[in-house]
């Protein structure tokens, strides 16, 4: 190890870096980065995936308690804060934290999100729907519409990203109407099967979920449901145009009477 460490840009860090096969300064630059807390962006993100992939391989193969694999959870959900802009770093974070969030919550307790920056739909909404379906439950508005935010065909306007706490709030108001006990969905045949590849390519296993002994069904071939909430998101946007253009105009309207004026009932 050097005795300085200025390599900050990472130009002796390879692709795929080894603590041991990289150059001295990178060495010693690597070590001041953790010893700083591992809390800075700028640097390459070489670096920050040598941290990584010991994280990773102490949580799928040593597999410690339940205490320290939510603390390495918390953690890699704290690193994907810290290099938010680059591409690389958040696939690889976002995987191992799908996985890892499926792997200590019980399946009922993991909640909807309405966000995915992912070209599929996120593992772990794949198990808390499937689970729901595999137990004969109907869909209530929340999972609906976490389904149709994180599918990859959905098809959003302006006024959905503009004012997107009105639309998810109206969404679920015009749900609730059409469906007051939730909407009904066939459970697929098809079992959900999954595999994870580690980002140091040391390892990789396959993951198949289930539920009271049972496999968890496979959501992602369905249509039907992403089509009946595209039909209510339509509806929804086209009813909140006229604020959403009322917002375009005047960025720090919202809250305003002439804004309340423009919302639907």
């Amino acid at each position: 190890v050097s005795r300085e460490g200025n390599d900050k840009e990472g130009t002796g860090m390879p692709y795929w870096p080894g603590y041991s096969t990289i150059p001295p300064e990178c060495r010693a630059t690597y070590l001041d980065w953790l010893a700083n807390g591992a809390a800075d962006g700028s640097f390459n993100p070489g670096y920050m995936f040598l941290y990584f992939y010991g994280l990773e391989r102490r949580f799928f193969v040593e597999s410690p308690d339940l205490e320290e694999r939510r603390r390495l959870l918390d953690e890699v959900r704290r690193l994907i804060e810290v290099f938010q802009d680059n591409y690389s770093a958040q696939r690889y974070l976002r995987e191992f934290i799908e996985f890892a969030l499926v792997s200590i919550t019980e399946t009922g307790s993991i909640a909807p999100v309405f966000e995915n920056p992912g070209w599929d739909l996120p593992f772990s909404v794949k198990v808390a729907i499937g689970a729901r379906l595999q137990r004969g439950e109907n869909l209530d508005a929340d999972w609906v519409l976490c389904w149709f935010m994180c599918h990859p065909e959905k098809n959003l306007r302006t006024s959905a990203k503009r004012c997107r706490d009105e639309f998810i709030a109206l969404f679920m108001l015009r749900f609730e109407r059409r469906f007051p006990q939730g909407l009904k969905v066939a459970k697929p045949r098809p079992a959900l099967k999954a595999s994870y590849q580690a980002a140091s390519r040391e390892f990789e296993g396959s993951v198949n979920p289930s539920i009271d002994g049972k496999p968890i069904p496979d959501i992602s071939g369905l249509r039907k449901p992403v089509e009946i909430a595209q039909e209510i998101a339509d509806e929804v946007m086209e009813d909140l145009e006229k604020f959403s253009r009322y917002l375009g105009r005047n960025p720090e309207g919202r809250g305003s009477v002439e804004a309340h004026a423009l919302l639907p009932q």
